[in-house]
């Protein structure tokens, strides 16, 4: 069995779209004025569970969309910053816990 390493790229994908008020997406090109602006967020750039937020308008909805890509970018770097002394405490308890 092959196993592959996920590497993070930016979310080329995550845009809000525009909703009516029973909560359906309004197509391209369709007169219907939006009610909210609809962002879904996936659980890949959340880490716990897919996140669904209505806004009122656009502008709300891609500043919360530029806060989540920093959030997940900023994630990103801390998980390769643990510094070395906790590292290597790590290596220690997997060495006792492997061995019992």
């Amino acid at each position: 069995m092959a196993s592959f390493t996920r590497h993070y790229s930016p979310p080329a994908f995550l845009k809000a779209v525009k909703v009516d008020a029973l909560k359906h997406v309004i197509r391209k090109g369709d007169p219907t004025p939006p009610r909210w602006w609809l962002v879904s967020v996936g659980k890949r750039l959340t880490g716990t569970r897919k996140i669904r937020r209505f806004f009122p308008t656009e502008k709300w909805a891609k500043e919360f969309i530029s806060d989540v890509i920093t959030a997940a970018e900023e994630r990103g770097r801390l998980a390769f910053a643990i510094p070395q002394g906790l590292a290597v405490g790590g290596n220690g308890v997997v060495k006792v816990v492997g061995s019992s």
